[in-house]
């Protein structure tokens, strides 16, 4: 069983905006499968004893059968997704979240690394219920129209998301390439504005790297999906033929994804030791080992982080510190840290559930804390326009100065 390390309030849905987390996310971002065995279909309404409460679902249903006036268009099944979904969401965690079998079959269409079309952004629901952007994904449409983490998606072609679920919001969100979406934006104290995103292909490559002229890799990670630690693989021996003076991790805007991978990734730059651990409701604590044979072990790192770095970049970026192997400089990240999991029901829908949480190596819990980089340096909106990336030149500094 494939676990995800879970990033969103009620789900960070990806691209179209579709599905993520590490929380490994949500994410209009991408998930690893994790099928675990079926519930009963979707609830059950039965005998329940008055200590459970649940006897009150199969009186409202009774009533609605034998007095609403309109009983004859009731459609059961949908009564009993709409108590699926009120369980999932009275309990209260933005973590966790209900999909119907059509949204489910998408999430793991991209957590597989399939492509798909949509505007490629992972979103996230606060406590407000207000549909926030963590990051877009590079390349992608939403990167392009110039969206931003902690932009508030008011509304999607005029209707407001406040009223939405995460999954229903996406769904308004995604669509067919060249298809246009209209999303009201509301960046910190500016005046909300509309922005249309033409909807497109969204990128499938997730590692990227480049030979900066001072002589260091540039290797970027935008996702972590199923895909990626054989992308990194693939891409070392390049890197290493280059003879670089070390390598510059770019972590930022990376909502996060497969626990899995997430584990060959920093196998590749850890020699030994614990890249994180989970601990579960009953307390039982799981700890992940790097995996020997790693080729990256020896040159030097320095790991860029920023407020949208979250959930697996968050595991990558904290057992570098823990571990000493990196400087890491930029931005606190987000502080996404709950690991979820599919729980597929028998309607073909699925309860995305939170299960425990992770800790760095050093125990350090990353829920709503993220990493403190060693080398704070921010980057403003102007930054960021000009293509002043203040970031990336204190890492080549801090990486220069360590190999010299």
């Amino acid at each position: 069983m494939q676990r995800l390390i879970r990033l969103s309030a009620v789900a960070v849905f990806i691209a179209s905006l579709v599905i993520v987390s590490f929380g490994v996310g949500v994410g209009v971002g991408r998930y690893s499968p994790a099928v675990v065995a079926g519930l009963p279909p979707a609830i059950v309404i039965g005998p329940a004893s008055a200590a459970d409460g649940f006897g009150l679902l199969n009186e409202v249903l009774r009533i609605l059968r034998e007095d609403y006036v309109d009983r004859a268009s009731l459609n059961t099944p949908h009564l009993v997704e709409g108590a699926v979904r009120g369980l999932v969401e009275a309990a209260g965690d933005p973590n966790q979240s209900y999909l119907t079998p059509e949204q489910f079959r998408e999430a793991m269409r991209n957590t597989q690394g399939i492509a798909f079309d949509g505007i490629g952004a992972t979103v996230n629901m606060d406590e407000n219920n207000r549909l926030l952007i963590v990051s877009p994904i590079a390349g992608s449409p939403a990167a392009a129209a110039g969206l931003r983490p902690g932009d508030w998606i008011m509304a999607a072609n005029g209707e407001d998301t406040t009223k939405m679920t995460v999954a229903e919001a996406v769904q308004k969100i995604r669509g067919p390439r060249g298809t246009v979406v209209r999303l009201t934006i509301k960046r910190g104290e500016e005046k909300p504005f509309d922005v249309e995103i033409v909807r497109g292909p969204i990128p499938e490559i997730t590692v990227s790297y480049r030979l900066l002229p001072e002589g260091v890799v540039h290797l970027q990670i935008t996702q972590v999906t199923q895909r990626t630690g054989e992308e990194l693989r693939n891409a070392i021996p390049e890197i290493l033929q280059a003879r670089p003076r070390g390598i510059i991790l770019d972590l930022r805007y990376n909502p996060g994804g497969s626990l899995n991978a997430t584990i060959e990734v920093a196998s590749q730059f850890l020699k030994d030791g614990i890249v994180l651990e989970d601990v579960n409701a009953s307390g039982v604590r799981h700890t992940y080992q790097v995996q020997p044979g790693g080729q990256l072990t020896d040159l030097p790192l320095v790991v860029l982080v920023n407020k949208g770095s979250a959930s697996a970049a968050e595991v990558l970026a904290g057992a570098f510190q823990d571990h000493r192997r990196a400087t890491i400089v930029g931005e606190s990240t987000f502080g996404k840290g709950t690991v979820n999991t599919w729980k597929e029901l028998s309607n073909g829908g699925a309860v995305y559930v939170s299960i425990s949480h992770w800790y760095t190596p050093n125990g350090r819990r990353i829920e709503r804390q993220g990493i403190t980089p060693d080398i704070v340096v921010p980057m403003s909106e102007e930054d960021w326009r000009a293509g002043n990336d203040r970031q990336l030149r204190r890492a080549i500094d801090v990486l220069l100065g360590s190999s010299r």
